[in-house]
This record gives C-alpha cells, structure tokens and sequence, in this order.
C-alpha cells in the first residue's frame, strides 16, 4: 500500500483486505492466521501458505469471498441463500 498515491484508493484497497481477512476468520476461524504466517515465513510462498493452511489456493478464497459478498449470509443459518 506504500507505492499508492490516492488516499481513496489506498482505502479501499486497505477496506478490501480487511473484508478478505474478516471473511478467513469467519469461515476458518483466527487462530489459521497465525499458522497461515508461520507457513509463509518457513515457505517463502504465499501460494504454498494457503494451499497448507486452508487446503485451498489464494485465489480459490478469494472467488469464495467474492461470491459471499454478491450471495449474502442469511441471519442466523450462516450460509448464503444459493448454497
């Protein structure tokens, strides 16, 4: 977030991942956080962190939580309306 010039886009950027993380600890729980970065220090591999932490790539996370945002959670079941 260093190299971004624009306050608005530093925000949304910073309210972006902090959605991503809220929806890891909400479906993984938060103690994965703390062994997601022990993975990456002994890894040295974003990609390999998640794949062993959460059994799932990066990238498959983030369409998860792309795809929770436009299929909200309905109160009390804690599962979308299409799953």
């Amino acid at each position: 977030m260093w190299e971004i010039s624009d306050p608005a886009v530093a925000r949304l950027t910073y309210l972006e991942g902090l959605g991503f993380v809220t929806f890891l600890v909400e479906s993984h729980r938060a103690f994965r956080l703390r062994i997601l970065l022990t993975a990456l220090r002994r890894d040295g591999s974003l990609a390999k962190a998640f794949q062993s932490t959460y059994g799932a790539s990066l990238q498959e996370l983030e369409g998860r939580w792309w795809g929770s945002l436009s299929d909200p959670v309905e109160p009390g079941t804690g599962t979308g309306k299409g799953t």
